[in-house]
C-alpha cells in the first residue's frame, strides 16, 4: 500500500468516524510510517506502522550543489573511487577478502552461484531472511529509497538487511525468474570514506564514469570467480554494477542475468528514478539544514543525559526541519524536534488528527499554550486504529506555538516522561 493510499484511507476514516468535536489537536491529518525496534515477523502487509510523528524518513545529499559545479565534478573524480582495481586479475583468497567490501552482492570465491547461474537457496542462504519493504524499513530505522522506474518485466521480490553494515538490499526479478535479478543496495554514510558497498575489481575491468542526473558515478561489468583457491576476475556482460553517492546515501545497482535485458542506459535510468521522487533531505548538519530552510533555528538547550544531536532532516515541500537526538546513538530511543515557521496562509503541516480515545492534555510551555498526547495510529485488518499504547512503539507528542513558529516534540521509547518532554520544550531557544 502506498503512502498516498494510506493517507487517503486515514482521511476517509477521519471524515466518517471522527466528528469535528473529537479532534483535539490542530485539525490536519498527517500519517507517516514509523519503524519499531524489534525484528518484525515476515508478513507481507500487516506490519505497517502509522505514527503521528515520523522520527525517521529519508534522504538528500548535503553538498550536492558543490558536486554539480565544475570544481565539484573535478574533485569528485579524484575523491570517489567506488571500484578500486587490484594489481592483477588473480589474487590470493586472503587478499580478496581484505579488499572486498563487507557482504558484497557480487559473486565471491565462496559463492560462485552467479557465475554458474545457480540461484537455488541453501541452508544459511541470506535469501532465507527475505523481508517485505515495510519489514526492512522497521529493522533499518530509515525509509529506504525505491526506484520509481524499473525495466519492463521487473517487479519487487523482497528485501534484505545487514545489521553490521546497515546495508539495505531491495531485490527485483524479471517475470518472477530469479535468474534475472536487479539489486538496489543502499547505506547511510556520514563521511566520504564510509562505503561498505564499494568494491575491488580486477585490473582488466573497464570502469566507466557515468552521470546520474549530474552526480558522479561508476559503472563496470564483471565478477570475481573462484578458481583453485584464488579469486579470478572475469568480464562477462551478464554481471553489471553501478555505484554512486547522493542524498546522504551510497547506492549500488547490481544486475545478474541475460545481458540484453538490461543495458547500461537502463541502470542509469533506474538510478535517476531512485532519488528524483523524494522530498526529504536527510543526514544534514545543523548548518546545512539551516542553509536549505532559510529560517532561524531553535534548539533545546537542555536534554537528559546521553541524548545527543545525530542529524537534521529537511522537508522541501512543507518547509519543515526535524532535529534528531538519539539516546546513546540508539535510533529506537530518540527525540525529534520539528520546526515549522508560521506562514500567511495559515496552513499547519505539523497539526494532526488523533483518535477519539486519545487523552489530550493542555500544557504550558513558557507561558505558551500547548497540548500533550500519547499514542499512535496503527493499521489493523485494513483499518486505521488509534492506540494510546502500541506493541510496536510508544509515542509521545508535545505541540505548541509561538508568534513565529509551530513546534512538535516527539519521543519514541520508555526513558522520558511527560515532565521530561515539557522540560526539553521549555529549554528550546
Amino acid at each position: 500500500m502506498s503512502e498516498k493510499q494510506v493517507q487517503n484511507m486515514i482521511r476517509t476514516l477521519a471524515e466518517e468516524k471522527a466528528p469535528e468535536e473529537t479532534i483535539h489537536l490542530w485539525p490536519r491529518i498527517k500519517v507517516e510510517a514509523f519503524a519499531s525496534g524489534g525484528k518484525p515477523r515476515r508478513t507481507w502487509r500487516s506490519r505497517l506502522r502509522l505514527a503521528g510523528a515520523a522520527l525517521g524518513l529519508a534522504v538528500l545529499l548535503a553538498g550536492v550543489l558543490f558536486i554539480l559545479s565544475p570544481q565539484g565534478q573535478a574533485w569528485a573524480q579524484e575523491a570517489y573511487q567506488f571500484f578500486t582495481k587490484t594489481e592483477s586479475d588473480q589474487v590470493p583468497f586472503e587478499a580478496f577478502q581484505a579488499t572486498q567490501s563487507a557482504r558484497s552482492s557480487a559473486a565471491t570465491p565462496e559463492d560462485t552461484s552467479v557465475a554458474t547461474g545457480d540461484t537455488t537457496a541453501t541452508p544459511g542462504d541470506p535469501l532465507d531472511d527475505m523481508m517485505t519493504f515495510e519489514e526492512v524499513q522497521a529493522v533499518a530505522g530509515f525509509v529506504p529509497y525505491q526506484p520509481s522506474w524499473l525495466p519492463e518485466g521487473f517487479e519487487f521480490a523482497g528485501a534484505l538487511y545487514d545489521d553490521e553494515t546497515q546495508v539495505v538490499t531491495l531485490m527485483y526479478e524479471r517475470l518472477g525468474n530469479s535468474a534475472n535479478t536487479l539489486n538496489l543496495r543502499q547505506e547511510p554514510y556520514h563521511h566520504l570514506t564510509d562505503c561498505d558497498i564499494c568494491a575491488s575489481v580486477g585490473t582488466s575491468a573497464d570502469i566507466k564514469k557515468v552521470s546520474i542526473h549530474g552526480v558522479y558515478g561508476e559503472y563496470v561489468e564483471g565478477v570475481w570467480a573462484g578458481e583453485a583457491g584464488d579469486a579470478v576476475w572475469e568480464n562477462p556482460h551478464y554481471i553489471k554494477h553501478m555505484i554512486w553517492r547522493e542524498n546522504g546515501m551510497a547506492f549500488q545497482i547490481l544486475y545478474n542475468g541475460f545481458p540484453a535485458y538490461i543495458l547500461e542506459k537502463d541502470l542509469i535510468a533506474m538510478a535517476e528514478s531512485v532519488t528524483s521522487n523524494r522530498q526529504i533531505i536527510d543526514y544534514l548538519t545543523l548548518d546545512e539544514a539551516q542553509a536549505l530552510a532559510g529560517f532561524p533555528f531553535y534548539q533545546p538547550t537542555w536534554l537528559p543525559d546521553l541524548f545527543e544531536f545525530e542529524k537534521a532532516l529537511y522537508d522541501t515541500e512543507n518547509n519543515v526541519v526535524t532535529l534528531m537526538y538519539y539516546f546513546g546513538g540508539n535510533i529506537h530511543n530518540a527525540v525529534g524536534l520539528k520546526l515549522e515557521p508560521i506562514n500567511d496562509s495559515g496552513t499547519c503541516y505539523l497539526c494532526r488528527l488523533v483518535g477519539t480515545s486519545a487523552r489530550v492534555q493542555s500544557v504550558s510551555i513558557n507561558g505558551a499554550d500547548g497540548e500533550y498526547v500519547e499514542g499512535v495510529w496503527t493499521l489493523e485488518d485494513g483499518a486505521a486504529v488509534w492506540k494510546s499504547y502500541s506493541d510496536y512503539t510508544v509515542m509521545k507528542h508535545l505541540i505548541w506555538q509561538t508568534d513565529e513558529m509551530i513546534f512538535e516534540l516527539s519521543y519514541m521509547g520508555n526513558t522520558l516522561t511527560k515532565t521530561d518532554m515539557i522540560a526539553i520544550a521549555e529549554s528550546v531557544r
